[in-house]
């Protein structure tokens, strides 16, 4: 059965896979930096198993095996990277992102291994087999060992980053994650230098385990997913927790930037005024002021004093009816500049209706006082 297309159906269906979780993990939370380094790094097993569908596939002329199997080499140069900052994210530490020289070397290493494995210093170009379209690694030059010290060095680097710093908290939560995240890497950094390294280079047959070549990621990636839903983990670096916080405020929460128009609203101020948030954001402050003949008075103030702090304020509904609400803002500053303004609503509607109703309470009982101090007065006069 060698004709049966085994292997491209394997990568195409890690292919779909890869994609999916892709598409899960950005709706999650697609500001999150872990779920941009995840994104990424599945993206780039996506691009290597969709590439292999034409490798594993023996009908696939020559020009194209080749096309593909270079195709294929961005991914395989750049996921050791990817794994790296990946780790460093879910740390939540930030001291890494200002290294320049780690910087600089996060691309000069993808561009280095690309350019000599275009140049086929790095594997020899494919030949048709019964699986389908191999390449081998060169056994005349040095350069496939200095990647396995690349990807290998890059994988323990991320592990010893991520240990050093975990290691710091008591966490039974974090503890299990670390678990699942050390156990998915170490399977699938074993199973790698299984297939990739030490069989070819003893020349061993790996009969069956052809069809599995590069399948081995998608322990790591099932395992990054596992933990980011089943722990939430990659939800809980500062920036997603921040926003999270945000978002469940019981308070109305506007940012503007420097310009005075909206750049973030979180879920209690669409709820109380009725939008959605394409509507609102990118449009100007006005818009959510009941009264725009205050709006001069209002700016001025908080830019005079840098804040302006629980003042009764009508907000605009959509419908064009006025939210009464208690409203405090303050300047975001930086070099001595303003960058924006963050604004604070509490919704009081249930105060003044009940204030109202006091009001209205008051008066008549204040009607009742006076009847009765009438109707005293009249049957003294009478007794009289």
């Amino acid at each position: 059965m060698s004709w049966f297309p085994t292997g491209a159906i394997a990568q195409f269906s890690a292919f779909i896979i890869y994609i999916i979780l892709i598409v899960i993990v950005m709706s999650r939370n697609p500001n999150g930096t872990s779920n941009r380094f995840a994104s990424l790094l599945f993206f780039t097993f996506a691009s290597w198993s969709f590439c292999e569908i034409f490798l594993y596939t023996v009908a696939t002329p020559p020009q194209i095996a080749a096309f593909f199997e270079k195709l294929e080499v961005p991914a395989i140069s750049a996921f050791p990277v990817l794994v790296f900052w990946l780790f460093v994210s879910l740390t939540g530490k930030k001291n890494l992102y200002d290294s320049m020289f780690i910087k600089i070397l996060s691309f000069v290493l993808p561009l280095f291994f690309m350019t000599v494995y275009w140049a086929g210093l790095l594997r020899v170009p494919p030949v048709l087999t019964q699986f389908g379209w191999r390449s081998e690694w060169s056994e005349q030059t040095i350069f496939p060992v200095l990647y396995y010290i690349y990807y290998i060095g890059a994988v323990i680097a991320a592990i010893s980053y991520y240990a050093a710093n975990i290691r710091k908290t008591d966490s039974e939560n974090s503890k299990k994650q670390a678990i699942v995240l050390f156990s998915s890497t170490f399977l699938t950094l074993a199973a790698g230098t299984y297939i990739e390294v030490i069989t070819p280079a003893f020349h061993i047959d790996n009969g069956a385990l052809n069809y599995f070549n590069n399948i081995y990621l998608l322990i790591w990636a099932l395992g990054i997913f596992i933990i980011f839903f089943r722990f939430r983990f990659l939800a809980l670096t500062p920036n997603t927790a921040a926003e999270s916080i945000i978002s469940a405020m019981n308070e109305a929460l506007v940012i503007l930037d420097d310009e005075i128009n909206i750049s973030y609203v979180n879920k209690t101020l669409l709820g109380m005024l009725g939008y959605m948030e394409h509507e609102l954001k990118g449009q100007p402050f006005h818009r959510l002021i009941h009264d725009k003949s205050i709006i001069n008075s209002f700016l001025k103030e908080v830019i005079q004093n840098r804040r302006f702090k629980n003042q009764d304020f009508n907000l605009a509904h959509k419908s064009g009816n006025s939210i009464p609400c208690f409203f405090s803002a303050s300047l975001i500053m930086e070099a001595g500049e303003m960058r924006g303004m963050v604004c604070v609503a509490t919704d009081i509607t249930e105060q003044k209706q009940i204030q109202s109703d006091l009001m209205i309470s008051y008066e008549k009982l204040k009607e009742i006082d006076t009847l009765k101090s009438n109707f005293t007065s009249m049957v003294s006069h009478e007794l009289r």
